[in-house]
Formats: structure tokens, C-alpha cells, sequence
């Protein structure tokens, strides 16, 4: 054991030594160096600017020219002595370190017995220093030798492994178990090993600093020396190859190999080597240019034309302001920063919003200006822009397609979301939680579903940010697991998730008495919305339609807005989650605009900015057979699709609301058939078929909701109940707003039915007579002081008019 370790802290020491051999020679460029030495300085040369012969200028010039080479002849020559002494000095120490490592049973004892007898603080140092040398060998030695030797199952990557399954142990029995009870599949399992792996080997592998790949990420000096100053562009932008101050420093790329191999060939071309990057904000669009800036800052182009090169984004909307601000035309100002940018040689531009800065009608339009350098071959532009914004570009600015090279970045997939979520949170990771494997894939799962207006990767990243400060308020293991996801979701949306708690349980299996309590009668009507939200929870629905679609078809006031009411408050948690739209208001194509917005006027819809803000609500179309066509086909495509399309090119994601639209089509033919006592089995169909008869809609277009219900006229003995509860509404509000207690006595209700009750109507007309005169009648006796808290006010049938 002890010859090995030995024989091991040799090689490691011969290593140590070559490595910073090449280390030296490679940090001091000699080669280049030498290459260059009577290159001007920072290419600050003067160039000819008149016209014919004048000795004197040309003189003059040869002078200039003659001091900006010598002063980068010094320089260099300064560079390659200083690095010729620094390789001499660590070759020759080099050689004492191997030659004392190897004498040392000889050597140490010596130096040890020689600063004993002279005291002497300079043999001490070396005596110490030689120690620690041997300390740090054998240190280095034996960690190395015990992580190949140690048990799989102790060390790190297993155990984070363990908690991504949130799990204490593992066999080839119970990995089979784990993954069948987390819907996992074995290569998720394989996935998450590799993962673990690689993060344990990185982190080792950066502790090894005198390792040639850690080293070979210190820049070379003088590698920009031939390259000219842009001191007035730096001023606007941020140069990313030098240092990136955002959090895409570090960014792992995952799933964008072949845009970043597109972009690089693109960029490496003599001519029209500009690129367009067409890619929704959110999808790591910018993450690619991030990611080209740490190979050049970590010095991984060595060998490739993007060498030395330099990647400035560029702070467009500043550049301007400063323009405008000073009185300075825009293109000459600009025609400045271009002309350094193109003259260094080795800046590549980034431009985001391109669209923004080549409108042709705007005070802002570069179009001009950048149109004079984008066919120099020196001037390197990747503009960013998306896919919304290119026929605006195509309109107003030609120039920027005819000359960059489109790239066309897509959302990633599932997979590949979950690995950047595992490398967006790895540090914190290494420190203070880690998410299950389960939960991963539950962040993505639940993002697609609750938050599809934005692209992926950025809604998956947003939730777990989410999920993990929630986790901070409610979490108690430094775990991050499905459950924890799924409470957070459903705090957030109202939308019941995860496994049917026991009081969830009894609510849905008594789902119809629930319905009751705010519905009268229409017994067929609440069965079927009981039954479809108990299969909306077991979330067996199809997930790219809307939760769930009613056509309500009844007379006016028989329980339809209040069903939709009690809907919205058993499945989104609150009645007032609901939209509401009247669609009597829609019954002109103008009404199209009024919805979805017109772009020509900068006008948004109503119905778009509604689901925006409320994506999880119950969206309710009142008196549907009163829109317009154009407007009902609408309506046909989000039924069928769960989304439309806005005048701006924007998706409205409609798959998270319950559609129900109401009708009263048909009412008089539905209240014909019961007098006849047609079938209930019958009427449907033969409403729906009035309904169609009459082109209130289209077959095809009741075809796309998921069921149409029926709503009777309701019973005597139902309207007495109806009364009932309004006068019950009547009497809690005037209890919470004045404390004042309300009474009736039995045969009040059946009164006002019997003064109020319109068949046409419907129970709104009880409720307009309630509001209109039962109300009169409570204001009045509080006026005439006759009604106290401790008083309660009681109506009689005499009372009422």
C-alpha cells in the first residue's frame, strides 16, 4: 500500500511539473508573440486620407505608423523575456521539488538537522515547505486511490441519487418497486445516475487546479494585442467573452447543439456572416449567445476563427437615448460604434429586438446606417428577434434577411427542460435542497398545463423558483418532492391537485348535494355536472381541450348562471372565478375586434386580456345564439383546439377554464313539449334540432362540447324553494352589513310568487320583485327607526303590495 501511494505521489508530482511547463509556455503566447512583434499596437495605425502626393503627410505618417510598431515591439519583447525567465525559473523548480520529493528520506532529516544546529529561518521555511509538498502528495494520493476503490453506496452521487427518489435505500427489488409507484422508467433512473455522476466528477475534477483543463481556461496574454481599441462602443455594451455578469453565466446547453453549431458556421463565413435568431423570449434564445461567450472567456476556441474574438451585446435603446439626448444624429452616431466594431476585427455584435430599430416611420429606424456595414466582412451581427416580429421585418427591413442567415430556435422538449432545470438550481443544490425526480417532472408537467402562454424553459424555471420559495415557508426535509409541487399549484391556480384527500373525497362523491345548495331542482342537470367534475379531478381529461364544455339549453331564469356559479366554486375554489360575457353585445362582426382585438388600432380584446388574467376561471358565453357567425367560429376552434389566436399573432391558452354557454333557443318549443308530455328521453334531441332548424347554431359546433344539458321550467314546489333562498341571500346581507335580523312568516313566499312569477322569466322575475319590493319594504321600516338589532324586522303577507 504504502509503494503504491508513493509510486502514485511521483507521477502526481511529474504531472504537477509538465503541466505548468505548458501552463507557462501557453500563458506567455511566445509563438504568437513572436508572430506579431512588429504588428502595430492595438492596430492604431494612420491611414491615408488625402489625395496625390505630399511628402510632408506621408512622412509624417511613416512616423506614426513607425512609433505604434515599436511601442508593440516593446511590449511583446518585454512579454516573450518575462516569459522565457518565468518557464526557466518553473522548469528549474520543477527539478528541486521532483529531487527532494524523491531523497527525501534523506534530504528532509538534513534540512531539518541543518535549520536545528544554525537556526536558521531560511532552512525552516524549506523544511516546511517540504513537508507540506509531501502532505499535499499524499493527501492528493490516497483521495484519489480510496474514490476508486470506495463502495458505490457510499459515496456522494449515490446518496443524492437515494433522495431524487426520495427513497433510504436501493436494490435490484426495490428500484423496480421505486420506479413503478413514481411512473418512472428505467432510463428516467439511468438519466439521473449520469447526471449525478457528472456533477461528483466535475466537482473533483475542478479541485484539481494544476490539471491541464483548468488550466487551459486562463487566457494567453497579449492575444488582442493586433486588435484594435473600440472605447466608444464598450461605452454601450456588455462584453460577455471578458465577463458575464448575468445568471446564463454558468448555463449548461442542453438541447441546443444544432443552433449553436448553425450560428458558429454562420459567424466563421468571409461573407454575410450575420445571423437572425428566431426564437420566443423564454426558449434560451439568449442562453445560446451566453453560452459562445463562455467557450471564447474560458478559452475552449483555441484553434477556431472565433479565437480572441469578442461577443459585446449591445445596449441599442442606450446607444439611442444617448444620441437624442446630446442633439447627434442617430446614424452618426452610431456610424461610430459600427465603424470601431468593424475595424477591431474580432467583435461579433448582439442585437436583441431588431424589429424595434427598423421601422422606416420611426425616430429610431437604423435601417440605413446598419445597412453600410452589414456586407463587410469584418462586421459580425447576430440580431435576435421572434417569430411574431419577422413579418414586421420582412415589411419594413429586407436588408437585415437578405443579409443574416435565419436560425430558427424551438422550445425544448420535456426532457430537455428537466435538465436544465437540474442545472439551473445545481448550486443550490450542493447546498440546501434537492428536487425528486418525481417533482421535476411534475414542474414541467404542471407548467405546460398551467402556465402554456410561455415558452418552455423559462414557465418550467419560474415554477420551480415558485415551488421553491414555497417550499422555504411550508417545507420541513430538504427535499423538494411531487406533493410539494403540486399544493403549491394548487394555491396558486385553485385547482385541486395530487391524491384525494379524505374531505376532497366526500365532497366529490356528494358532489350533487353540494350543487343543491345554491341550485333548485334540474336533478338531470346537476348529475351530469357532478359526474363530469369527479372525472375533470381524477384528471383523465383530455389535457389539450378545455377542462370541460357545456351548452346550457333552458328558458331564462331556471338555475343556468347559478349552476355555472356553484361550478366555479366546487372546481376553481371561488365563485368569482368566472368570466362573464354577454354575448348579445357580440352580435355584429365589429363584435370580432371587441373580443380578440384589432393590431391596426393598438386595441386589445376583451375576451384575450380576461383569460390572461384569470387562465383559471370558468369562462361563461350568456345568450350564445345572439353572436355573430364569425364570432361562434371562434369559439368552435378553442373548443376543439383549447386555444385561439389573438390580432397580434399571440396563443390564448383556453385549457385550463370550464366553457359553459347558455341559450335560451328553443325555450317556447321546450315548454310545448312538456305540456304535451313528450319523453324527457326525446326532448333533447328534439330541442337540439329546433335549435339547428333555426340557425341559432351549427350541427358541427354543438358537436364540440362536451355534453349539452337541459334545463326544465321549474315546479311550483321548486320556485317556493327558489324564494325561499333569495329571501335567505336578502336576509344574511342584512345581517353582515347591518345586524339587523329578518323574518317572514310561511306564506310569504308562496305571496310572492304568486304577485311576481313570470313563466317567461323565470325565477328572475321573483328575484326582480324581491329586489324591487320586499327590499323597499326593509329600507323603509329602518328609515321609520321600527327595526333594531335587537328588533328584528318581520314580514307578513299583507305587507307586500
Amino acid at each position: 500500500m504504502f509503494r503504491q501511494i508513493t509510486v502514485e505521489s511521483t507521477k502526481t508530482i511529474f504531472t504537477v511539473w509538465q503541466n505548468m511547463l505548458w501552463f507557462v509556455w501557453r500563458l506567455f503566447n511566445i509563438p504568437h508573440l513572436l508572430k506579431t512583434l512588429f504588428s502595430p499596437w492595438k492596430k492604431d495605425v494612420s491611414i491615408k486620407s488625402w489625395r496625390g502626393f505630399h511628402p510632408g503627410k506621408s512622412l509624417e505618417q511613416l512616423a506614426l505608423n513607425g512609433i505604434t510598431r515599436l511601442l508593440g515591439s516593446i511590449v511583446r519583447s518585454l512579454t516573450i523575456i518575462t516569459g522565457i525567465t518565468t518557464l526557466t525559473a518553473t522548469a528549474l523548480l520543477g527539478i528541486i521539488l521532483i529531487f527532494l520529493w524523491i531523497t527525501t528520506p534523506i534530504t528532509l532529516p538534513a534540512i531539518v538537522i541543518l535549520a536545528i544546529t544554525k537556526s536558521s529561518l531560511s532552512l525552516w521555511t524549506l523544511a516546511l515547505l517540504h513537508i507540506a509538498m509531501i502532505v499535499w502528495l499524499l493527501i492528493t494520493t490516497t483521495r484519489t486511490s480510496s474514490d476508486e476503490e470506495q463502495d458505490p453506496t457510499n459515496q456522494q452521487w449515490y446518496q443524492r441519487t437515494l433522495k431524487r427518489l426520495n427513497t433510504d435505500s436501493l436494490n435490484n427489488i426495490a428500484i423496480e418497486e421505486i420506479l413503478r409507484q413514481n411512473n418512472l422508467t428505467q432510463e428516467d433512473f439511468n438519466k439521473i445516475i449520469a447526471w449525478e455522476k457528472n456533477q461528483e466528477k466535475e466537482q473533483k475534477q475542478e479541485k484539481k487546479w494544476w490539471d491541464k483543463n483548468n488550466l487551459s481556461k486562463i487566457r494567453s496574454i497579449g492575444q488582442e494585442w493586433h486588435y484594435a481599441y473600440t472605447p466608444h462602443l464598450d461605452r454601450y455594451c456588455t462584453d460577455l467573452s471578458k465577463h458575464d455578469p448575468t445568471p446564463l453565466n454558468k448555463a449548461r446547453l442542453v438541447g441546443r447543439e444544432k443552433a449553436v453549431e448553425m450560428l458558429l458556421l454562420t459567424l466563421a463565413e468571409s461573407q454575410q456572416n450575420n445571423a437572425l435568431l428566431i426564437a420566443n423570449p423564454g426558449t434560451g434564445r439568449k442562453t445560446i449567445i451566453h453560452h459562445i461567450a463562455r467557450l471564447i472567456r474560458t478559452n475552449q476556441t483555441e484553434g477556431t476563427v472565433f479565437h480572441n474574438k469578442r461577443i459585446l451585446f449591445f445596449e441599442t435603446t442606450s446607444a439611442i437615448a444617448q444620441a437624442q439626448s446630446t442633439g447627434t444624429p442617430i446614424d452618426y452616431f452610431l456610424d461610430r460604434l459600427f465603424f470601431e466594431a468593424a475595424y477591431a476585427g474580432n467583435i461579433i455584435l448582439v442585437m436583441e429586438n431588431i424589429e424595434n430599430y427598423v421601422d422606416v416611420n420611426s425616430a429610431t429606424n437604423i435601417t440605413a446606417i446598419l445597412s453600410q456595414y452589414l456586407d463587410l466582412p469584418t462586421f459580425r451581427l447576430v440580431s435576435i428577434t421572434s417569430p411574431q416580429a419577422i413579418n414586421r421585418l420582412e415589411t419594413r427591413s429586407a436588408i437585415i434577411l437578405k443579409s443574416s442567415k435565419k436560425i430558427i430556435i424551438d422550445e425544448p422538449t420535456n426532457e430537455e427542460a428537466e435538465l436544465i432545470i437540474l442545472d439551473h438550481f445545481k448550486d443550490i443544490e450542493k447546498k440546501h435542497v434537492l428536487f425528486t425526480c418525481t417533482a421535476i417532472k411534475s414542474i414541467v408537467q404542471y407548467s405546460s398545463r398551467y402556465n402554456s402562454q410561455i415558452p418552455l424553459p423559462e414557465r418550467a424555471l419560474d415554477l420551480a423558483n415558485e415551488s421553491l420559495l414555497y417550499w422555504k415557508e411550508n417545507g420541513r426535509e430538504g427535499i423538494i418532492t411531487k406533493e410539494i409541487i403540486e399544493n403549491y399549484v394548487t394555491l396558486k391556480t385553485g385547482i385541486p391537485l395530487g391524491e384525494i384527500k379524505e374531505q376532497e373525497q366526500e365532497k366529490l362523491l356528494n358532489m350533487e348535494s353540494f350543487l343543491h345548495e345554491r341550485v333548485i331542482g334540474q336533478e338531470h342537470a346537476i348529475n351530469k355536472i357532478a359526474s363530469a367534475v369527479r372525472r375533470i379531478r381524477t384528471d383523465i381529461t383530455d389535457k389539450k381541450k378545455p377542462v370541460a364544455s357545456f351548452m346550457f339549453l333552458g328558458p331564462t331564469g331556471v338555475g343556468k348562471t347559478e349552476t355555472a356559479k356553484a361550478l366555479a366554486e366546487s372546481y376553481y375554489g371561488d365563485e368569482n372565478k368566472m368570466i362573464r360575457l354577454d354575448m348579445s353585445e357580440y352580435q355584429t362582426e365589429a363584435g370580432f375586434d371587441r373580443l380578440l382585438g384589432a393590431q391596426e388600432r393598438n386595441e386589445i380584446g376583451r375576451l384575450t386580456t380576461a383569460t390572461r388574467e384569470n387562465p383559471y376561471a370558468l369562462l361563461l358565453l350568456d345568450e350564445l345564439d345572439k353572436a355573430h357567425p364569425r364570432i361562434l367560429d371562434i369559439f368552435l376552434q378553442i373548443l376543439d383546439e383549447g386555444y385561439a389566436t389573438d390580432s397580434f399573432n399571440q396563443r390564448i391558452n383556453f385549457t385550463n377554464m370550464i366553457i359553459i354557454a347558455t341559450t335560451n333557443a328553443g325555450a317556447v318549443e321546450l315548454r310545448e313539449m312538456l305540456d304535451n308530455e313528450v319523453p324527457k328521453e326525446d326532448i333533447k334531441q328534439k330541442l337540439i334540432d329546433v335549435v339547428v332548424k333555426k340557425n341559432s347554431f351549427r350541427i358541427e359546433f354543438l358537436n364540440r362540447f362536451s355534453d349539452i344539458i337541459l334545463f326544465e321550467p321549474l315546479k311550483t314546489e321548486e320556485l317556493l324553494k327558489v324564494t325561499n333562498l333569495l329571501l335567505e341571500k336578502l336576509q344574511k346581507r342584512l345581517h353582515e352589513e347591518k345586524g339587523i335580523p329578518l323574518l317572514w312568516k310561511n306564506d310569504v313566499p308562496e305571496t310572492i310568487i304568486q304577485k311576481s312569477y313570470q313563466p317567461l322569466f323565470g325565477a328572475r322575475s321573483i328575484a326582480r320583485y324581491i329586489q324591487n319590493n320586499i327590499e323597499n319594504i326593509v329600507a323603509e321600516k329602518i328609515i321609520r327607526h321600527s327595526a333594531t338589532k335587537e328588533d328584528p324586522i318581520v314580514i307578513e303577507a299583507k305587507d307586500i303590495p
